[in-house]
């Protein structure tokens, strides 16, 4: 049974322009084009997204627009949700786990927290004693963020810092063990 995102609806679909441009002010005759959806339906969803703080109003060139309200934590909240959901119904997993045969793949950085923007990228750290070359190009695509990967044997072969941002990260596969 093929399973249905509820993030293809409408409101999910206007609320992703926010998530992938975060600092663009965006217009509602732009989204319409964007996505495919009629500007009054547009307009309606701005404004429930506007009404419920997580977008703000601003002074575009020409007309008012729409910025996402990065300062929000409720928009944190859904924009981390929305990202975790990005990467797995992209399938990168997947494909990594058939390629490398983790141990654990773990998401960390900016796109974990949901504080990434447009020049952000996608930090995995995956733990494997499998090396190989393999192309991510179409990942990148399809999440609209560069993809940095690190793989390691071991997270303790990692300097201090880094282990603690990865420790402070999301399991997306697997399990980080001690040593």
């Amino acid at each position: 049974m093929e399973q249905k995102s509820i993030f293809k609806s409408s409101v999910w679909k206007v609320f992703e322009i926010f998530i992938d441009e975060p600092r663009k002010v965006h217009y509602i005759k732009e989204i319409s084009k964007k996505i495919n959806l009629a500007p009054t339906s547009v307009k309606k969803y701005i404004e429930n997204l506007q009404k419920n703080d997580m977008i703000i109003k601003t002074k575009g060139n020409i007309f008012n627009g729409y910025i996402a309200n990065r300062d929000y934590n409720e928009f944190l909240f859904y924009k981390r949700i929305f990202n975790l959901i990005k990467i797995k119904e992209s399938k990168l997993v997947d494909y990594l786990i058939t390629l490398l045969y983790p141990t654990a793949i773990i998401l960390y950085g900016s796109y974990v927290r949901g504080e990434d923007i447009e020049e952000s990228d996608i930090d995995l750290l995956i733990i494997s004693k499998v090396k190989k070359r393999f192309e991510i190009e179409s990942f990148e695509k399809i999440l609209h963020r560069k993809i940095h990967i690190i793989i390691d044997e071991n997270l303790k072969n990692l300097n201090k810092n880094l282990r603690q941002e990865i420790i402070n990260g999301y399991v997306l596969y697997g399990y980080l063990k001690d040593g």
